[in-house]
């Protein structure tokens, strides 16, 4: 060991007019890099206030949000089932041609008088996806159509074979067909139907 080396001592340094300290007495020393000193919002150099565990920080309050309902699990709304049978039969045309069908444009009329959704071009077997965008109406699965609710949508696809309660067959045409029951067994569009024929491929919707 050198006895001799040369000792520089801060405190010395501060004393000697030749020699440059080799540290600032004014920059606050971290010591442990403790996240409380992290920050320069706060560094005990920055406050004159005395910090204290007995003071009292705001408490953060979370506001829980209402969880939506899906439409699928809505039940069925009678009063707007109601409303939507009534205006379709009320606005069954008096000149019908029977070589021209226009059953998607007067259900689709009565839907969007009833304030249950706006009037989208297609045809008969389109409506099944307008009606499954529409948050009005969730679709539902059943095998008894003549027991559909009043309001509740029927969507038939193009050439689709429907069965009736005699055991007797039909097949929907070129451009498919929808429907509205009327809750007793009947359902309308631009013209009454007696029955509402069955098709395992039909999609049912009923308003939510």
């Amino acid at each position: 060991m050198n006895f001799f080396m040369p000792f520089n001592h801060p405190m010395m340094n501060l004393f000697n007019p030749f020699v440059m300290p080799n540290f600032n007495i004014f920059t606050p020393m971290n010591y442990y890099n403790n996240a409380y000193y992290a920050s320069p919002s706060n560094s005990i150099f920055t406050s004159n206030v005395k910090r204290s565990s007995n003071i009292s920080r705001p408490q953060t309050t979370t506001v829980k949000s209402t969880p939506k309902i899906s439409k699928q699990d809505k039940p069925y709304n009678k009063v707007n089932g109601q409303k939507l049978a009534k205006k379709i039969v009320e606005n069954l045309p008096n000149d019908r041609d029977p070589e021209n069908p226009l059953c998607a444009k007067y259900v689709k009329e009565a839907v969007e008088d009833c304030g249950l959704g706006e009037y989208i071009k297609g045809n008969g077997a389109h409506c099944k996806y307008v009606f499954r965008a529409n948050p009005n109406f969730k679709e539902i699965k059943t095998k008894d159509f003549s027991t559909l609710p009043e309001g509740s949508i029927i969507v038939y696809q193009a050439d689709d074979k429907v069965t009736f309660k005699n055991g007797s067959t039909g097949r929907i045409g070129e451009n498919g067909h929808v429907t509205i029951a009327l809750g007793d067994g009947r359902a309308c569009s631009d013209i009454i139907e007696d029955e509402i024929a069955y098709s395992s491929k039909a999609n049912t919707f009923i308003p939510v």
